[in-house]
């Protein structure tokens, strides 16, 4: 995202809204985040045009609340959660197995999780919390639904990234990642954000090549959008003067919503064939930097990822794709 789409962001009007999201009845949709921020805004608008909406929740209490607002704000009664702690993969794998159990059916898989850590600090599995969130916790969650979506074609796949991959120059540090003393806030989460793009790419790229094989079309719309610079509406901590600044051009989480909520249900993204694409506000297919469309870097993020898990957590781990 340039300086100038970001202006944009703040000057203009959105020509795209979540009025005209189409008639979502009978979709289903997964939203990881989806009781807070974007992922919540996310969730709301699927659920009032129709779709029946499951979000991953932090505890039960979180999940009904979530739930009864849906059923109370829409027509659509079928909406659910599954309990799931964001920083911890066997969580999110037995949450994810819990709605395979009961769902035949997955249009629209949203993983808006996203955090920046401000110390140091380890997942259950005892990868860097940054990274865990805001990349392995997506690919597993992914990884575990990818069958479903197949089955449910046309499917969309969105992840959130951000314009501040842009600042990482020489890809990311594989190798000291998860190192105390190498940690540095504002590294993790650009890099993170990169490996959401290198991820989004690559996912795109082999199942254009396994559908090919087949001899079949890939009707899988995996693309990863940069909401813009979203507005913390429970900010934290001492508000110092640069904090200050920064909120001021900030936008609010209903306007946050928009570009990925473009990805997940516009008709436009598969009449224009929008697939392993950048998007920023609003509802714009973007350039992300050279090292986010190298190939080379995305497959060594893929490996990497893999590799990860691994070690991780589970020695025979691989994406099966």
């Amino acid at each position: 995202m340039t300086v100038g789409s970001f202006l944009g962001q703040l000057l203009f009007r959105p020509a795209w809204t979540a009025d005209q999201l189409p008639d979502l009845s009978g979709q289903v949709a997964f939203v990881a985040g989806g009781c807070t921020g974007l992922g919540h805004s996310a969730a709301k608008h699927l659920a009032l045009r129709g779709a029946s909406v499951t979000v991953v929740a932090p505890d039960v209490a979180s999940g009904e609340s979530v739930v009864a607002a849906l059923h109370n704000d829409s027509d659509q009664q079928s909406h659910g959660f599954v309990v799931a702690s964001a920083v911890d993969l066997r969580s999110l794998s037995a949450a994810a197995d819990e709605f395979l159990k009961t769902h035949s059916k997955l249009n629209i898989l949203i993983n808006a999780d996203s955090i920046s850590s401000h110390q140091f600090s380890l997942s259950e599995q005892g990868i860097e919390q940054t990274f865990h969130t805001n990349h392995f916790a997506p690919m597993l969650l992914t990884h575990k639904l990818l069958p479903l979506l197949e089955a449910s074609q046309p499917s969309r796949i969105v992840n959130l990234t951000s314009m501040t991959h842009m600042i990482v120059l020489n890809s990311i540090d594989y190798q000291y990642f998860d190192v105390p003393e190498m940690f540095d806030e504002n590294t993790r989460y650009n890099e993170s954000k990169l490996a959401a793009i290198h991820f989004t790419r690559e996912l795109q790229d082999r199942l254009e090549t396994k559908y090919a094989l087949l001899n079949k079309p890939c009707n899988i719309y995996v693309n990863c959008v940069h909401p813009g610079a979203i507005k913390d509406d429970h900010p934290t901590g001492d508000r110092d003067l640069k904090h200050i600044l920064l909120d001021s051009v900030k936008v609010n989480v209903e306007k946050g919503v928009i570009t990925p909520l473009y990805a997940a249900a516009a008709p436009e993204i598969e009449t224009m064939n929008i697939k392993g694409k950048y998007l920023v506000p609003y509802c714009t297919v973007a350039e992300p930097s050279l090292i986010a469309q190298d190939k080379e870097t995305c497959v060594k993020t893929w490996q990497w990822s893999e590799y990860v898990f691994r070690h991780y957590f589970e020695p025979d781990f691989e994406m099966g794709i």
